[in-house]
């Protein structure tokens, strides 16, 4: 089981911070949710992180420099994570196969939100929860949205069957210290860091639901642009100066500062949840794209970022801990895409699986059980192309008809494409992974 005291020690030097902004919004609306006690079912804890690529991500051998992260290592020393999942290449539309556990080109959220909104049309995760087990589960996401313009609507949360929204509805804030907090529709000016406001409204939430069986959605902002420096007793990078010529002359302790407040935020909301609460909740940490590229280093290609179908946009880190996850410490090579967390979601709440829309649920993987596992492809797309991979091979296909092919096993940086170099076997082997990418644009 997750080890909850270490994170305590870790995050001892911030405790004060409970104390003295966790009620700092009493004015703003609260979720009066109660449910009965259900001990058959399980607390399930989603966070997201923002621009979180696997150069920068402890527990993933890709750069000897990484940010100080104990809360997130605990997290992989205590649980599984995953190698090979797959995002969509920028957060919008990863944030839709999240929470409808399609694709893109089913729900038409390939680009941010300004182009392309999600319809209420389609079913969230909460609304499949609710519906499959009606009054057993309080529900909210804190944090980003990103689903709609904000111009549009403030309450097009609740519009998608979302409980109780607090955050932000927009994709990125101005300011990390000045920012625009929608709860419920209203909206309000807050000066509390971004990263700490979310973090204080976690804990209020999860304390006020006492017994009752939740599923928090909490998805932070950081590391995303703009690189403010969060307050320093969050991080460990020291007193950067914070001029805005300084930060883009070398950006990339300011991105780490950032990474290390969200990782003691973490820790303090793990730290407030009661032990036998926390006993009973799963704990899924995951970004939603690739790293920015102003701060993407080796071994990645400095195209090959955030916004892109290579490797190092797509490839995401993931880990998941606490309840339910018996392998400890482990690694997992199973294929995964964000699409795979709606019904392993459902099936960690009892309310279905282990196939639903474009998602295969993973549950059986944290328990070592031996299943059929029925992802043999990773699929992502975006507004310019698409990728299909079997793991060994890769395939880009951009909507003008380009084409590029990698040899992961051998070329795991996609520094060589291989089209019209390779052997009769790999011209097949592309044949293969284009109809299979085909396929499912046509379903």
């Amino acid at each position: 089981m997750f080890r909850k005291n270490s994170i305590k020690r870790r995050v001892f030097f911030v405790g004060a911070i409970i104390v003295l902004t966790v009620w700092a919004c009493k004015d703003i609306e609260l979720d009066d949710c109660v449910r009965p006690i259900n001990s058959n079912r399980g607390n399930v804890l989603f966070i997201i992180a923002d621009d979180l690529g696997l150069d920068s991500s402890p527990c993933y051998d890709h750069n000897s420099i990484l940010p100080n992260m104990p809360t997130l290592e605990s997290l992989c020393n205590d649980g599984v994570v995953f190698d090979n999942v797959w995002s969509s290449p920028m957060c919008a539309p990863t944030r839709a196969s999240l929470i409808t556990g399609k694709h893109g080109v089913r729900t038409g959220v390939v680009n941010i939100p300004d182009q392309n909104t999600l319809p209420v049309s389609e079913q969230t995760i909460q609304q499949y929860i609710e519906e499959k087990a009606p009054n057993t589960y309080c529900q909210s996401i804190i944090g980003k949205w990103h689903l709609n313009n904000e111009v549009n609507d403030n309450d097009y949360p609740r519009k998608m069957g979302i409980p109780y929204f607090d955050g932000l509805i927009r994709g990125t804030l101005d300011s990390y210290y000045k920012w625009r907090r929608t709860v419920n529709g209203n909206t309000k000016n807050s000066n509390t860091y971004a990263t700490t406001a979310n973090t204080n409204a976690a804990i209020r939430w999860i304390e006020d639901r006492g017994t009752s069986p939740w599923f928090l959605w909490l998805a932070y902002n950081a590391p995303h642009t703009p690189f403010h420096l969060p307050p320093n007793d969050l991080h460990s990078q020291g007193n950067l100066p914070v001029g805005e010529a300084d930060i883009e002359a070398n950006p990339v302790p300011y991105y780490h500062a950032m990474l290390e407040a969200m990782d003691t935020e973490m820790g303090r909301l793990l730290s407030s949840i009661d032990p036998t609460v926390l006993e009973n909740t799963t704990i899924i940490f995951i970004s939603d794209n690739g790293t920015p590229k102003e701060v993407l280093r080796e071994p990645f290609l400095p195209n090959q970022s955030k916004g892109t179908l290579f490797q190092g946009g797509i490839n995401v880190p993931m880990v998941v801990a606490g309840n339910g996850v018996t392998r400890r410490g482990e690694r997992e090579q199973a294929l995964v895409s964000t699409t795979d967390l709606f019904p392993t979601i459902a099936e960690l709440t009892s309310t279905g699986g282990p196939v639903i829309n474009d998602g295969y649920s993973f549950k059986g993987l944290l328990a070592g059980e031996t299943i059929d596992n029925k992802r043999h492809y990773n699929y992502t797309d975006m507004v310019s192309g698409w990728a299909v991979s079997d793991m060994d091979y890769k395939l880009i296909v951009k909507i003008d008809g380009q084409k590029r092919f990698y040899d992961l096993v051998n070329d795991p940086y996609e520094k060589e494409n291989i089209i019209g170099t390779t052997v009769d076997s790999l011209e097949q082997k592309i044949s293969e992974l284009e109809w299979v990418g085909i396929t499912i644009r046509q379903e």
